[in-house]
């Protein structure tokens, strides 16, 4: 419940975008988005000096004043979008212009419907990531590079039916049959998912493994978003790209069925961000504000 007086509480940084792994076409997602500003965004993260299309490269920093170059580097934190082509005070900070939460008297109400309507910055992060191993250090079973014996003894220790059988499945899935049929690697654990539902496998035996399998190498994910604790509009994000997951970044719990889901619950972005009018504070991943 919003009140009249501050409150502090927590955003689960996987919540929202990472700018770091999102793609051109998730951006322009984004409420507010310009597709010259979701271009832009690319360019300034990605390491060369290829003009996305409507983007911007060091050729157009140069020819502000004062110039400078683009980054071609990974952003280190959102306020680093103040200076990208594009991206103008509305864009990023919508109806909030002083940020701190509440729509006030003195702050414009674009669509007139009395409700605060942030701009990107409320939707995006350079934090959220979620380790790619179990609580106590030891390896998650990539389902793209175990071999078919491996996949079978790892099933049929979590007591999944027909180990044998989904194991052969689930590794031609995987693999191929070259030359007549290329291999086709999970995408992420939803594509794991739909490819299980397909061979017959059940709910109930997909969710003894869910929590411990990957579809990639190194020792952590990033960029992908919790629906359980994201916006509306970060959730439609991720519904045609494999960028979901269910458990908050850095908290995932790896230690069984359930646990992962049950880790953790924040509260919603918007409720969690009620601040004081003319004070700032910001939550997400550690950026410091101040009271003014």
């Amino acid at each position: 419940m919003l009140t009249d007086e501050p409150f502090f509480s927590l955003v689960d940084g996987a919540s929202k975008l990472n700018l770091n792994t999102a793609t051109v076409a998730m951006l322009q997602m984004l409420p507010r988005m310009t597709p010259e500003l979701a271009a832009a965004i690319v360019d300034w993260k990605d390491s060369d000096d290829n003009v996305t299309p409507s983007g911007a490269e060091s050729d157009t920093y140069s020819r502000l004043r004062p110039p400078y170059k683009c980054k071609n580097a990974p952003f280190e934190t959102v306020d680093e979008l103040r200076l990208l082509y594009g991206a103008d005070m509305d864009v990023l900070l919508g109806e909030d212009a002083n940020r701190n939460g509440v729509l006030d008297p003195n702050e414009n109400d674009d669509n007139r419907d009395g409700q605060l309507e942030p701009g990107i910055l409320d939707y995006v992060t350079v934090y959220s990531r979620e380790p790619n191993f179990h609580s106590d250090g030891t390896q998650l079973t990539n389902v793209n590079t175990a071999t078919q014996l491996d996949l079978q003894s790892f099933l049929q220790d979590y007591g999944v039916v027909s180990p044998a059988t989904r194991a052969q499945q689930i590794y031609s899935s995987v693999h191929g049959d070259p030359p007549n049929i290329p291999p086709n690697p999970c995408a992420g654990i939803l594509d794991f998912y739909l490819r299980c539902q397909t061979i017959g496998m059940s709910k109930e035996d997909f969710s003894k493994i869910c929590n411990d399998v990957t579809t990639t190498s190194g020792p952590f994910v990033r960029g992908r978003v919790n629906v359980n604790t994201a916006t509306s509009a970060a959730t439609r994000i991720t519904q045609p790209f494999e960028i979901i997951t269910v458990a908050p970044s850095e908290l995932r719990g790896r230690d069984g069925p359930g646990s992962a889901q049950t880790a953790f619950r924040s509260a919603p972005p918007r409720q969690a961000r009620r601040r004081r009018a003319g004070g700032r504070w910001q939550f997400d991943s550690g950026e410091e504000g101040s009271e003014a």
